[in-house]
């Protein structure tokens, strides 16, 4: 073992500058006094543990809540035990459309879902709160096995109780280490998302899981343990799609197929013990994929004393995604279209649309990811042919602005707050940080096989971004992180995708200070922020 400690590295900060100046989120006990009204689910016909279909009944529950909502906040409470959802509306079990001032208190219910839905859809609501429930997927969504023998174009493999053998598409597959009882990058992390393949059951315990062809150079050794997805990209737990002052309190997340929460063009979202963990060592993973994931939202994100373990994908990805610059029709009038164009279905990107009032910006001349030019949106239009959108905007656009440059929203940036939590064993990153202003602080991570924390700009594939002013990582602990980079691992980094041509010049972000943190099994540099003009490093320790 050495360790190493850094004073500084760059410029000093002054301490208290990165503290951002809001109050105190609202604890659950304060939360439960906005909704004096209290109505009983098992009133309308919602029993636990009877394998009826409990949706609907719920479903009714929510209804007389939404009559009562407009007296002062309601609360519906339902009872422990196990409620099946197994019907739904327009894609969700339980959708909250345009309702307000509603918690649904759980009281340690176990929510199922059977089949690709969401939970919760919460669409354009406001004041809402949801608390003390566990939420399961039967039949579970993955498969840990052990690699028995290989083919041309499969493996087959042991599956371990209690998970079952499935004829369904194997949309992802991840090698795993159960001394760890981690994902491990191994050499096998295979994707196949569209593959029309299906998996042959050989016994009630064994099964072949087909390959794609650009997938076979990643076939996983025989001997070696696995996690098979049947599903990867799933509907959320909870769906959060605008709407304003949405919490979550005391919810655990044991098996779901898709992600856990995903916020869109949300204002203020607090989660306060989120777990999403397996519900026993038995079981090889968690959520599908990310844990939480927010897209455009706006005001303030807290994820507060929460545990991610186990997951298919990321702990939380906060970011927005780039628009193009498609024409400058004159300095203030510009033509924009969406940058990720296999995700431009007008009506899944038109909520991402700057709002009249929102500030966006463009990069500087010579980096394109740095913003430096800004105006204020005063009209916004549709223009059918080319289903591209036109913006009016109040202050003129400097000329070097120009076709091809991205565009972010300075007005969709909330301010992140992530503390005293844990993320241990998944697959790929722990926090991705694509906003301004970003304070992590009291958390630890063990075997992510990706960095523990990521700040990124992408305008090749993903198109998510952007650029972050100030971030502070504080008390945090990073153990064995980033395994499938091999060599050189990096627990903390920052990285850009510029497409073909783009100017580049010089750092995209602004400060980032780490500081009080414990490094361990990452390697001697486990810090690289190239991308970041001014890092600062205090009381940092490494140990190899």
């Amino acid at each position: 073992m050495k360790n190493i400690y850094y004073i500084a590295l760059a410029s000093i900060i002054v301490a208290g500058s990165f503290q951002v100046a809001n109050s105190a989120p609202l604890t659950y006990d304060d939360a439960l006094k906005l909704y004096p009204q209290t109505i009983s689910a098992k009133d309308f016909g919602a029993i636990p543990d009877d394998g009826k279909d409990d949706a609907e009944p719920l479903r009714k529950a929510i209804a007389e809540a939404e009559k009562l909502s407009e007296k002062g906040g309601v609360r519906i409470v339902l009872e422990p035990g196990r409620y099946d959802l197994l019907s739904e509306i327009n894609g969700s079990a339980l959708p909250f459309v345009n309702m307000k001032n509603i918690m649904v208190d759980g009281a340690g219910a176990t929510l199922v879902r059977h089949k690709q839905w969401t939970n919760f859809l919460v669409d354009e609501c406001k004041s809402m709160t949801f608390a003390n429930m566990n939420f399961e997927t039967d039949p579970i969504p993955f498969a840990g096995a052990k690699v028995i023998a290989h083919g041309d174009s499969y493996f087959d493999c042991e599956v371990v109780p209690p998970h079952v053998v499935r004829e369904v598409h194997p949309k992802a597959v991840i090698s795993f280490n159960k001394d760890r009882d981690a994902m491990d990058w191994g050499g096998t992390d295979i994707y196949q998302l569209a593959t029309n393949l299906r998996i042959k059951k050989l016994s009630e315990t064994t099964m072949r899981v087909p390959l794609e062809k650009y997938a076979m150079r990643r076939i996983p050794p025989i001997g070696s343990d696995v996690v098979v997805r049947y599903e990867v990209y799933g509907p959320a737990a909870f769906s959060l799609r605008g709407g304003k002052n949405i919490r979550i309190y005391n919810i655990n997340i044991y098996t779901h197929s898709g992600m856990g929460i995903h916020g869109s063009n949300t204002q203020n979202i607090l989660i306060d013990n989120l777990n999403v963990v397996a519900k026993s060592k038995d079981l090889w993973m968690s959520a599908t994929a990310d844990a939480t994931h927010f897209n455009y939202c706006r005001g303030k994100i807290e994820i507060l004393n929460s545990r991610f373990e186990k997951m298919g994908d990321d702990a939380t990805n906060v970011h927005q995604m780039y628009w193009l610059l498609e024409e400058k029709i004159s300095p203030q009038k510009i033509r924009i279209t969406w940058g990720k164009k296999t995700q431009g279905n007008p009506s899944y990107i038109k909520e991402f649309l700057p709002r009249v009032g929102d500030k966006i910006a463009f990069g500087e001349s010579n980096n394109w990811f740095r913003f430096g030019a800004f105006s204020n949106v005063t009209k916004l239009e549709l223009d059918p042919e080319s289903m591209t959108w036109i913006l009016d905007l109040e202050e003129p656009l400097p000329d070097y602005v120009c076709k091809g440059m991205p565009m972010g929203n300075m007005s969709a940036d909330p301010k992140l707050t992530i503390r005293n939590c844990k993320v241990r064993g998944n697959r790929a990153r722990g926090f991705l940080i694509k906003v301004s202003n970003a304070t992590i602080d009291s958390c630890s991570f063990d075997y992510p096989t990706g960095a523990a924390i990521l700040m990124e700009n992408d305008a090749n594939y993903w198109y998510e971004g952007f650029r972050t002013q100030k971030v502070n990582i504080r008390n945090c602990r990073f153990n064995n992180c980033n395994s499938r980079s091999g060599a050189q691992p990096a627990a903390i980094l920052d990285a850009t995708s510029f497409s073909k041509g783009m100017p580049c010049e010089g750092p995209v972000n602004g400060t980032t200070t780490i500081e009080n943190c414990v490094f361990e099994n990452n390697g001697s540099e486990p810090i690289k922020l190239h991308q970041t003009a001014n890092p600062v490093l205090k009381d940092i320790t490494i140990r190899e």
